[in-house]
């Protein structure tokens, strides 16, 4: 998931890309009988209430311009429109995934490149960003419009964040076992739009990059193992599985076997496509299984090299690295108090909620479990939540459409239950889902998960912005609480729509929730705090959860760390922004005018989302 405006040697791998690939999580039901032992608390959500350790100030430089605002816009125009072509160039996969038409924003004739990731490269996008934010702030944020001034402190908060993270290059991990380069560059290459001839060429010239690529990510973690920050030994492990998986059968690749089809919607001769096809069995096998060879023998002679098996604070400067993912992966300026103390009431509200609701119901746990949904096929769930949602949000473009993939068997086990892909902002309304087919995930229970990805979350979230025509600018902005946060959203309020029980949504929804807030507290007291593996285990089994159960949700924090921080702290701040607007706008509230006011923001830091609800 990208996670913050960089430059795209960074961003495409480090951050992940401007495909944005939106990974759900699987959310479980715990042993909810254990909840009812506990304490009576304070019943009801809490308004998080922000402290003086928190950065909740949104400010800018005083400036004063002699000439007009006319001319000042003009030239802040011209200044934007070059952070988006120096952003979406840098890479052929980000600009693929971003502009359908390059010609049509002034770009041309670039270069082929998957960008490099080496601490010199991130060294020289730190220059570019320092530089960008020099410049940004020379102009009169008073004579600016609207859009222009949204744009300004989007940019303006994101890039001073970004800087924070200063001398912990090094800290930054290209490989885990669900986000990392390895797991998502597969799929976003098959998912590589051949618009025309020219495109299905360079997406051919980029597969031949690859082995470069993986060098330098090679060198990265070696140099990462000299500096004793190389990742666990478990995490090795299971990135070296999940390779090993997908070189296991290279004529089989789905890279090769799917390239055919993605062919047809091209005017080409059956020589063309013939030759296209060898020409990229060729390029799998000679550049792209031979890449993963590789990563493969160097993992292995460097996983046992690793000295933290746990938490990133274990690091010497891990704690400040913790703290900086966390603010840039979720746009938040909390402090970590605050935020241990929102989850912990979060934990504490909901585990009342579920025990007022057995105690109101002695079955409601097994009705829970057994529970229907509407729809049990996703293409058909998808179309019903899109007819569900017209009430209370505003409407779609008519000709946006969706289309259900399943992942490839050999990235099963290690991708996610589903994702969603972001399309590009000349072509947004054609929408890829992707459903993981493992037995272990039973898609015809996956009602909310499709909410998630698709109706109303992160392809409603998606398509609705780009229809509203925004500046190229704020695609390059990614922040991973604000799209994680609204998915989250979109599938606790799908409960709703399902056409359950009152007291059984309520349980679902409750259940959801605090599973949420118990993996993210796991994750930042592991990685913020401390906790050792026995810690979690004693925490997570009065939840009622088993050994095996406590071991891969501490593998999952130690190896992704932040990653549930975007689900649940993102979806935390919004309804906290909730909150405001319906105590700010009294009886003029609804959920509809919220919803449009929040997503016509765009993908915004939670201060910057604050700062103009209190302007509505």
């Amino acid at each position: 998931m990208a996670k913050y405006v960089g430059r795209s040697k960074q961003r495409f791998y480090a951050k992940k890309t401007a495909a944005k690939i939106m990974v759900s999580c699987f959310l479980v039901i715990v042993a909810c009988g254990t909840l009812l032992c506990y304490g009576r608390q304070q019943k009801g959500w809490k308004t998080s209430i922000y402290s003086m350790e928190d950065d909740n100030v949104l400010s800018h430089p005083s400036v004063h311009d002699s000439r007009s605002k006319k001319e000042v816009r003009a030239d802040f125009e011209q200044f934007l429109q070059e952070v988006f072509r120096e952003n979406v160039t840098s890479d052929g996969i980000t600009l693929n995934y971003t502009l359908k038409n390059p010609t049509d924003y002034g770009i041309k004739n670039v270069k082929p490149t998957l960008g490099h990731y080496t601490k010199e490269a991130m060294q020289n996008a730190r220059m570019l960003t320092e530089n960008e934010l020099a410049v940004l702030e020379r102009y009169d944020y008073d004579k600016l419009n609207e859009e222009q001034q949204l744009a300004y402190d989007v940019l303006h908060t994101v890039w001073k964040q970004d800087l924070s993270g200063d001398n912990v290059d090094e800290y930054q991990e290209p490989l885990s076992p669900t986000t990392g380069t390895q797991t998502q560059l597969p799929v976003i290459l098959t998912e590589y739009h051949f618009w025309d001839k020219e495109s299905v060429d360079t997406y051919l010239q980029l597969l031949q990059k690859i082995p470069d690529y993986f060098d330098e990510i090679i060198t990265f973690e070696q140099q990462r193992s000299k500096e004793g920050l190389f990742m666990s030994k478990r995490t090795a492990q299971d990135i070296i599985t999940q390779c090993k998986e997908f070189v296991a059968l290279p004529e089989k690749n789905f890279m090769i076997t799917t390239f055919p089809e993605r062919l047809s919607g091209l005017t080409l001769t059956a020589e063309q496509k013939a030759d296209y096809a060898k020409r990229n069995r060729s390029a799998v096998l000679q550049n792209v299984i031979p890449a993963y060879q590789k990563l493969i023998k160097a993992l292995e002679e460097l996983a046992d090299t690793g000295k933290n098996q746990e938490g990133l604070c274990n690091l010497p400067k891990g704690k400040a690295y913790y703290q900086h993912l966390v603010r840039s992966m979720v746009g938040t300026d909390r402090s970590m108090k605050n935020i241990l103390k929102l989850l912990d009431q979060t934990i504490e509200d909901n585990k009342n909620i579920m025990s007022d609701l057995l105690v109101k119901d002695g079955s409601i746990y097994e009705k829970a479990l057994s529970v229907k949904y509407p729809e049990e096929e996703p293409d058909k769930t998808l179309q019903y939540l899109k007819k569900q949602i017209k009430k209370s949000f505003p409407d779609l473009p008519s000709e946006v459409s969706c289309q259900m993939k399943y992942v490839d068997k050999s990235l099963e086990e290690h991708i996610s239950p589903a994702f969603y892909l972001t399309t590009p902002l000349d072509a947004y309304q054609d929408n890829v889902i992707y459903l993981n087919g493992n037995a272990k995930y039973d898609l015809t229970k996956a009602f909310t998960t499709i909410a998630h990805e698709g109706y109303p979350g992160h392809l409603y979230q998606n398509c609705f912005y780009q229809s509203q025509n925004p500046l190229p600018v704020r695609s390059v902005v990614n922040i991973g609480g604000y799209t994680e946060g609204w998915g989250t959203y979109a599938e606790l309020y799908s409960y709703s729509l399902a056409g359950l029980t009152k007291n059984v949504a309520s349980f679902l929804k409750t259940n959801t929730l605090l599973t949420l807030a118990i993996y993210a507290k796991v994750d930042l007291e592991v990685n913020y705090n401390g906790w050792t593996e026995a810690e979690v285990r004693d925490y997570l089994t009065d939840f009622g959860y088993d050994k095996t159960a406590c071991r891969t949700i501490f593998d999952a924090v130690v190896a992704e760390p932040a990653g549930y921080m975007q689900y649940t702290l993102g979806y935390l701040e919004i309804i906290d922004l909730q909150k405001q607007a319906k105590a700010k706008w009294g009886k003029q509230y609804s959920d509809k005018r919220f919803h449009t006011f929040f997503l016509s923001l765009g993908e915004v830091p939670f201060v910057v989302a604050r700062d103009r609800l209190a302007a509505s």
